[in-house]
């Protein structure tokens, strides 16, 4: 790339990270505002739906700023460096944080929403992977390649967060759009996040090139943002 194009390619990179980090955010006060007017009314903090997505919120805004610092500061997205230490931590810790707030929706969500039908299970495999993918040795672009694989893995469990939410709007006339733009919003939060898995990166610079990187790069978070959009609005309906 010309370096006109390089620096237009960062701005984008940057200006998206800047973006889903505010709309996460956004979405983390609202939710905390909203944990505090629960606490006056009954004097307790409860561990519900609400709190363990205002949970998620932080821990994804903590891993972006973390994915960001280990790309922009550290990589500057260049592959060959992604698997060096110690700048494989930082993706490795990135990527632990993201998972563990998932992993606690799940739980919350299994417990309050399905009487804990699933034992926790669905969530502790979650966790499980995030700690395999952490603790896992990595000493070449190939070991990178595959941790980023297990990505997949715990984001496919993820999906469960959607199919909850459209069995929870079906089931329940009064939380049915609610439901429903949840459901919709992880799903498409879900794709956004897969398209940066290494391997497939690595597969579609093959057949295109090296400048796919951006494009998928915004393209993901232009996902990410919209998915959190839609489980905003939909976790406003869920909290009216």
């Amino acid at each position: 790339m010309t370096s006109d194009s390089n620096n237009i390619g960062l701005s984008l990179r940057l200006t998206f990270t800047i973006l889903l980090l505010i709309a996460q955010l956004l979405i983390a006060l609202y939710l905390l505002i909203k944990i505090i007017h629960k606490k006056k009314e009954s004097q307790r903090i409860n561990f519900d739906f609400l709190f363990s997505i205002f949970i998620l919120m932080i821990c994804l805004s903590i891993s972006l700023v973390l994915y960001a610092h280990f790309n922009f500061n550290l990589t500057h997205f260049d592959p060959n460096k992604y698997h060096l230490y110690p700048y494989v931590f930082v993706w490795k810790l990135a990527s632990l944080i993201n998972f563990i707030g998932y992993s606690i929706v799940l739980f919350i969500v299994d417990k309050e929403e399905l009487d804990f039908r699933f034992k926790g299970i669905l969530a502790y495999f979650v966790l499980m992977v995030a700690i395999i993918q952490f603790l896992w040795p990595v000493s070449q672009p190939e070991d990178f390649e595959f941790i980023t694989t297990l990505v997949i893995v715990d984001t496919v469990v993820a999906i469960v967060i959607p199919i909850i939410s459209f069995y929870v709007g079906k089931k329940t006339l009064a939380l049915r759009l609610a439901g429903y733009l949840i459901a919709l919003g992880v799903l498409v939060y879900g794709i956004g996040s897969i398209l940066l898995v290494e391997t497939i990166v690595i597969q579609l610079e093959i057949v295109f090139n090296a400048e796919i990187r951006v494009f998928l790069y915004v393209l993901s978070l232009s996902l990410n943002i919209t998915g959190l959009i839609l489980v905003a609005y939909g976790v406003i309906k869920f909290s009216l």
